[in-house]
């Protein structure tokens, strides 16, 4: 499927320059991930995704988030 540009960049990008973190909310299947993956190719190159789907990374960040993020240095998502 083609991405469609989305008018969230800008502000993206520029929230990215001034903090660690950006939390990204809305509507199931609204186009989240994508607009984040295509803004952080750009901004990063390949960026890693942890998916909270599974039960085990559920389980591992919940029992030691330090050490979840000593196993998961650098710039990622979590979906």
């Amino acid at each position: 499927m083609a991405y469609h540009r989305r008018a969230l960049e800008a502000k993206l990008r520029e929230l990215t320059e001034k903090f660690a973190a950006v939390l990204v909310t809305g509507a199931r299947q609204a186009g989240k991930t994508s607009l984040l993956a295509h803004v952080a190719a750009d901004l990063f190159g390949s960026v890693p995704t942890i998916a909270f789907d599974t039960p085990s990374e559920v389980d591992a960040f919940r029992r030691d988030p330090d050490l979840f993020f000593v196993n998961h240095r650098g710039i990622l998502f979590l979906v």
